[in-house]
């Protein structure tokens, strides 16, 4: 049976972890795989543009799953996007502002948004991350719709991802991401189902 599709996650398994480079055998490996006529597909939970940037070499023969989910994209355009609702997502933010020393960062299709507390987090994934961010006055007057609501608590316990799945887990999807991250995004919603649309209407494969 021939190999037709290779998906892969990045953060700790292209890209070491406490690194912001892709070594350059994973990218030779990728082109390899792309010469032999495999289509490549990166799954991240991270922002499209940053995902094209790590790949720079090869970004535009790739397919990309952004977002833990929420975003795919075939031959470098969007056919796939998954939001929350406005109700949802304000009833989420209302929730997190209420916490002490949490900060939000809500990801849109085009750029995350933060109204940090403190400069940190919001310092560190513009200049370190190199993703596109903005500060916002209010999350809840946004340019876009929603995406995924990442809540960052320094002083997060292993019981904080049961917290929220009690709490919201029966209205969207609750995981944990890097750097201390809990990642909230729409219901029945991952890189599984996205991978699923990318092969319904790429690939012919249901």
């Amino acid at each position: 049976m021939s190999i037709k599709l290779i998906a892969s996650d990045i953060d700790g398994t292209l890209l070491p972890f406490g690194s912001n480079e892709i070594p350059k055998r994973s990218i030779d490996a990728i082109q390899k795989v792309i010469d032999r006529g495999i289509r490549f597909i990166l799954a991240s939970g991270r922002q499209y543009h940053q995902m094209r940037r790590f790949f720079s070499s090869v970004a535009d023969e790739i397919d990309y799953i952004a977002e833990n989910g929420c975003l795919a994209y075939h031959n470098g355009k969007l056919i796939y996007r998954a939001a929350m609702s406005e109700d949802l997502s304000r009833e989420i933010l209302e929730r997190v502002l209420k916490i002490e020393n949490c900060e939000i960062v809500v990801s849109g299709e085009k750029r995350y948004y933060m109204n940090p507390r403190k400069m940190d987090l919001f310092e560190h994934i513009r200049d370190v991350d190199h993703a596109k961010i903005e500060r916002v006055d209010s999350l809840f007057e946004l340019p876009e719709p929603c995406m995924k609501i990442s809540i960052f608590n320094d002083n997060r316990s292993a019981d904080d991802l049961a917290y929220w799945k009690d709490r919201i887990g029966s209205k969207c999807t609750v995981q944990t991401s890097g750097h201390n991250l809990i990642d909230i995004v729409p219901p029945d919603v991952n890189k599984a189902t996205a991978l699923k649309k990318i092969l319904s209407l790429v690939m012919n494969i249901e």
